[in-house]
């Protein structure tokens, strides 16, 4: 079993999004998404953490998300991605 911490940018958006989709490592187990210094949060941001979350549930894995506020946590709420995944 293992823990990996990605710690996303201020925009988590299609600018960037599609780079992240390989950030997790093989064997990884429980993804902890640090949004601390994210302020922007985009449909392209959704569906790369969808994207992992898929990928974990193969292993019987599961996504942390961490330190979520304002307009992060508003759309994680909106699309129901809470009711999916652990918010710390």
């Amino acid at each position: 079993m293992s823990t990996e911490t990605i710690s996303l940018p201020d925009n988590f958006d299609s600018a960037n999004a599609l780079d992240f989709r390989s950030a997790i490592p093989d064997g990884t187990t429980t993804l902890i998404i640090d949004f601390k210094e994210t302020h922007f949060v985009d449909s392209a941001g959704i569906g790369t953490m969808v994207f992992w979350l898929r990928d974990l549930q193969k292993s019987d894995g599961k996504i942390v998300l961490a330190n979520l506020t304002g307009q992060p946590k508003d759309i994680v709420e909106m699309v129901g991605l809470n009711k999916l995944v652990e918010v710390q």
